[in-house]
């Protein structure tokens, strides 16, 4: 005979809150979203759906980054300024205008 749901000396365990490790996963599903997944998905104990629901808030966590990081970079500028101007000092020490035609110092050139 089967007894329907009446267990003399069983005691449901009260619920406590998340564990220590679940508190640490979500953190970690926010600032470091690859480590956050695989303790998720390999280490903790939880419904799936919280598992799902997890991995979206990381995910969104993870875009946010990318997108806050992409726009902080600043690309170099195509066209960097010359500080000496066109023309370099020659050895003895007299510059070229910019009409004068100079012919290089090595003939094969």
């Amino acid at each position: 005979m089967r007894n329907e749901g009446y267990v003399p000396n069983f005691k449901v365990p009260a619920k406590n809150g998340p564990s220590r490790l679940m508190k640490l996963t979500i953190l970690l599903c926010i600032v470091l979203p690859p480590v956050g997944l695989f303790l998720l998905w390999y280490k903790v104990r939880c419904p799936l759906r919280g598992k799902a629901l997890l991995s979206v808030l990381s995910l969104i966590a993870l875009t946010g980054m990318l997108v806050f990081g992409i726009r902080l970079y600043k690309r170099p500028s195509v066209v960097t300024p010359i500080s000496q101007g066109i023309y370099q000092a020659s050895p003895n020490g007299i510059t070229p205008t910019p009409g004068d035609v100079v012919a290089p110092a090595n003939p094969l050139y």
